[in-house]
């Protein structure tokens, strides 16, 4: 379902693509060539997926089977970040290896001809069992690639490495390589369904006793990125100046292209002027002066005098689905709990709303059923919000959205409040953001009630699309500690990297991919609307210090509570709503 998830995508997200995807992956993730690592990265804004049965050469004697999953991500021009599921069986179907790692692969040079890069395996996490430090050069001249490079193990890649990848057709290349143990030959076969979806198979052949011949296949999704905003001419205003501005003037979707509520109003004065709305309440402006010697663009927040009261009595029904899941534990390869998630909401005027999200169990795993040991995840068919919001925006840059009502959270019901602030400079690029939650649970006997109390203080950079997010605070399970995430924004498409650690020392790390479910502005009549969630999210995350070396299954780690109509989703845009971002939508 991910991956028919993911290939959708890319056909819509296609238009955007920088370049074709590649399908140049070994079978431990990384860009490479069979089961070593190249020179090259993931491309930037790229998301590799692949599925194979490799054993690796350096695995145990007693490894009779292997399943191994991976996604890579290109997080940044140079960076590449690659996440490892594997599991292992003995010939007598016992499990001997059910493991979660990490990747990374940094280049430090790269031209046409020669890439230089340095890498590492299983960093981090507990239960290491594929650890290697690594440095890799690879020529290239025409369709030949040469790769040379060194590692310092201790797992893997212990010693000199290399390989050759030579195109003998457009959508096909051979490839060999020594991992430092033993040799592998073998086929890639590609497809470039669209400049930015690209699927391939691999197969392999090897001098490792243990497994003389392996498959796999995935796919490679190149997303786009928002445009560059348009930029006036340095001189006096000229016929550039009024084209530009009316190619971003004719669009009436302004923002995310699954914000179903928001509109553009344009302006008839000589300074033509875009406003964006949520709900009728006024979040950012962009002006252009033509009567200026010199155009000027202007991106502001708006003022709280452009409220919209009138025009904005009207509703939303959302459709998204909400999973629970543990992957990798000791128990099995993914427990999960899925229900289809229903939401509406009535917007009235002065920023007021009421909303109710019912959840509609589809599936669940065995271990998830009642009675079973992750009972906790299992979804059941009953109400999971019903409340009252209220959005206000008292100044430029500062907006409060308070939500009250109730909710269910671990099968346990409460009724709630939460007041979530968030005020930003004039440029938008620095963010304090204030959140306070209470919850009294209905059954006041056998159930404690709970306070979130949450600061946090989040850079953007519009050039890169990147934010940084530095969080404290006391949260729902009355745990207390820090968090740092890091979020790359692809046009819709987001990845987020994040690492905790609460006041007890319990450390977790993880990465999410998150993707809009709407498509466009949803099917509309007036001012009602059907759509999908503006910013749906997956993540999978591991513990990293605990002392038996094990990865430790854990629940409630800083949890914060969101109303399904949040601050950060659905006001401001998934946390992008700069004014120059108004420029730069992916939908201008």
């Amino acid at each position: 379902m991910f991956l028919r998830s993911c290939a959708a995508a890319a056909v819509i997200f296609s238009s955007a693509a920088w370049a074709d995807a590649s399908p140049d992956y070994a079978m431990q993730g990384f860009h490479g060539l069979l089961t070593v690592p190249d020179a090259d990265v993931t491309p930037e804004g790229a998301l590799h997926l692949q599925y194979n049965n490799d054993i690796e050469s350096t695995a145990p004697e007693s490894f009779d089977t292997v399943e191994n999953a991976y996604f890579s991500i290109g997080l940044w021009r140079q960076l590449e970040i690659t996440g490892r599921f594997s599991k292992a069986e003995n010939d007598n179907g016992r499990r001997l290896r059910h493991d979660l790692s990490g990747n990374a692969k940094l280049q430090l040079y790269t031209s046409d001809m020669f890439s230089v890069a340095v890498g590492a395996t299983d960093f981090g996490g507990d239960a290491q069992q594929l650890r290697s430090v690594y440095g890799v050069g690879t020529f290239k001249w025409k369709g030949l690639a040469l790769t040379v490079g060194g590692g310092g193990g201790p797992d893997t890649l212990d010693g000199a490495f290399g390989g050759i990848r030579y195109r003998v057709l457009p959508f096909a290349d051979i490839l060999a390589d020594y991992d430092g143990k033993e040799s592998s030959y073998g086929a890639r076969l590609f497809w470039n369904i669209t400049p930015a979806l690209t699927v391939y198979t691999t197969a392999a052949g090897s001098t490792d006793p243990k497994q003389s011949f392996s498959a796999g296949g995935g796919l490679a999704i190149q997303f786009g990125h928002r445009r560059e905003a348009p930029v006036p001419a340095s001189n006096a205003v000229g016929n550039r100046d009024a084209r530009s501005w009316k190619a971003v003037t004719s669009t009436d979707t302004p923002a995310s292209s699954a914000k179903t509520l928001t509109e553009a109003v344009r302006s008839n004065s000589d300074a033509g002027q875009i406003r964006e709305y949520r709900y009728g309440v006024p979040i950012r402006r962009v002006t252009v002066d033509q009567a200026q010697p010199q155009a000027q663009w202007l991106s502001l927040y708006d003022s709280p005098a452009a409220y919209r009261w009138p025009h904005w009595i009207g509703g939303e029904i959302r459709l998204e689905p909400d999973v629970r899941s543990l992957v990798a534990t000791e128990y099995g390869t993914l427990d999960y709990s899925l229900a289809i998630q229903p939401s509406a909401r009535l917007q009235f005027p002065f920023g007021l709303a009421v909303y109710g999200t019912y959840d509609v169990a589809v599936a669940h795993s065995d271990d998830v059923a009642e009675g079973e040991r992750f009972e906790n995840l299992l979804h059941h068919s009953d109400w999971r919000d019903i409340a009252g919001q209220w959005l206000v925006h008292p100044l430029p840059g500062w907006f409060t959205l308070t939500t009250a009502g109730f909710t269910e959270i671990d099968e346990v019901n409460y009724g709630f409040v939460h007041i979530d602030s968030a005020i930003h400079d004039a440029s938008g690029r620095h963010q304090l953001r204030f959140a306070y939650g209470k919850y009294e649970p209905e059954d006041d006997i056998f159930f404690l009630p709970h306070e979130t109390r949450i600061a946090s203080y989040r850079y953007f950079w519009p050039r890169k699309q990147l934010a940084i997010r530095a969080s404290y605070g006391d949260y729902f399970y009355d745990d207390r500690g820090g968090k740092l995430e890091i979020t790359r924004y692809f046009s819709d498409f987001a990845i987020r990297i994040y690492y905790q650690r609460d006041d007890d020392d319990l450390q977790r790390g993880g990465v999410g991919l998150s993707i809009p479910l709407g498509v466009g502005r949803g099917l509309r009549a007036g001012q009602f609307a059907i759509n999908g969630s503006p910013r749906w999210e997956y993540a999978v995350g591991t513990t990293i210090n605990h002392p038996s070396g094990v990865n430790r299954l854990t629940f409630g780690d800083l949890v914060e509570p969101l109303p399904e109509y949040n601050l950060i989703k659905d006001v401001l845009d998934g946390d992008r709503a700069l004014p120059e971002n108004l420029l730069t939508a992916p939908d201008l």
